[in-house]
């Protein structure tokens, strides 16, 4: 499956929140973030008193020390909510399915077979992956293909 850090996502597939956290910390990390404490919210620990300082450490053991130290930086004693990135996720994996039935049908793999095995690699059914063969591809791009559109 292509990770949502390694394809150009348009900025409307992003909530607010993010598009602001990309900004700030940029893109692979706040995706990273998404991915490990997706759907909480957190307050960012100061960490100049012992609460704050053990509050912190826990920040670390979730997030990695380089991670909590960004988040610090720019999020100090804010309280700050997680999205899923769900939306965003959904499209990576569409425009995926999409990307796959076209090579595999190259590769001589009947569509039938190829439902079949993207139904398994993507853990949806293969009337799911029949629904979103039809719907529009997601607007969404390879970095060889395209630089990255986001912009903080």
């Amino acid at each position: 499956m292509v990770e949502l850090s390694s394809v150009s996502i348009p900025r409307e597939l992003l909530p607010e929140s993010m598009r602001d956290m990309a900004g700030r910390i940029g893109l692979a990390d706040t995706v990273r973030i998404a991915g490990l404490l997706g759907g909480i919210t957190i307050r960012i620990p100061e960490g100049k008193n012992s609460e704050g300082q053990r509050a912190f450490q826990e920040l670390v053991g979730l997030v990695g020390e380089r991670l909590a130290h960004k988040l610090r930086y720019h999020y100090q004693q804010e309280e700050i909510y997680i999205p899923r990135l769900d939306r965003a996720y959904r499209a990576v994996r569409n425009r995926h399915i999409h990307t796959q039935i076209k090579v595999m049908g190259k590769n001589g793999i009947s569509k039938q077979k190829a439902v079949r095995r993207l139904s398994i690699e993507n853990d949806i059914s293969d009337r799911r992956i029949w629904e979103i063969l039809k719907e529009p591809v997601p607007n969404i791009l390879f970095p060889a293909k395209r630089s990255m559109i986001f912009q903080g």
